[in-house]
């Protein structure tokens, strides 16, 4: 009932202690949503806001672009032409991770990002509980939200997942 892939490639160079440099690329192709495939290259700053032995808090914010493929409308009333399809855009980015380890074996994270730009703003949350069961593999349950502003009549402008999988750290 649902088809969805990303990938993301993301890179960090320390300036200090709590300052680093970023780069980020990512595609994103989600049969059910408004959207064909959404592509972003981004570069920023991120700061280490707070780090404790059970705790870490990072804020990031950096500026880049977006390639966005529109998808069809089904049925196709006023069908799309291929360069009102294609969306093309500057974005600013603005985002941040959360995670806290509860005990030896349990940790909750929070990672919520937006990626604004003049024709869409694209937000996404995922949080998540992890529970080690047994050595290396730990139980996942996790919550994901994403959401486009700007979509076509007829399409939901959020969608969300629930996940419940096993994961194995190597």
């Amino acid at each position: 009932s649902s088809e969805a892939y990303k990938g993301q490639l993301k890179t960090k160079y320390d300036l200090t202690e709590v300052i680093y440099a970023f780069g980020l690329a990512e595609y994103n192709k989600d049969r059910f949503s408004a959207y064909d495939h959404q592509i972003y290259e981004i570069a920023g700053i991120g700061w280490r806001v707070l780090r404790t032995e059970t705790q870490a808090l990072n804020l990031e914010a950096g500026i880049g672009a977006t390639q966005s493929k529109l998808r069809q409308p089904d049925p196709p009333a006023l069908p799309l032409t291929s360069s009102e399809r294609d969306v093309k855009e500057g974005v600013t980015r603005v985002g941040g991770d959360y995670h806290w380890h509860i005990s030896e074996n349990a940790v909750f994270s929070e990672t919520l990002s937006s990626s604004i730009g003049s024709d869409n703003t694209y937000i996404e949350s995922l949080t998540e509980l992890k529970a080690g069961i047994i050595g290396d593999v730990a139980l996942v349950l996790g919550y994901l939200v994403k959401h486009n502003t700007d979509v076509l009549p007829g399409i939901d402008k959020t969608d969300t997942q629930t996940s419940i999988s096993l994961e194995y750290k190597f």
